[in-house]
């Protein structure tokens, strides 16, 4: 768990996603998290940002 650490020190718990349907938000973390490499690798950079990062602060939120 020292890498759950680590994105904690981010501070990607205060990043405001309000204007974003929470299901939305679930769903790109699951995303994430469940996608092999070669399919993340050929979406787009905004995508895969966002698909980093709610799986980040979805895995942050639940310790």
């Amino acid at each position: 768990m020292p890498r759950a650490g680590e994105v904690a020190g981010l501070g990607l718990g205060d990043v405001d996603v309000a204007v974003v349907p929470r299901r939305r938000v679930w769903e790109l973390a699951r995303y994430g998290l469940e996608a092999k490499a070669p399919t993340l690798r050929r979406h787009p950079y905004q995508r895969k940002l966002a698909g980093r990062f709610t799986a980040a602060s979805r895995q942050v939120s639940e310790q």
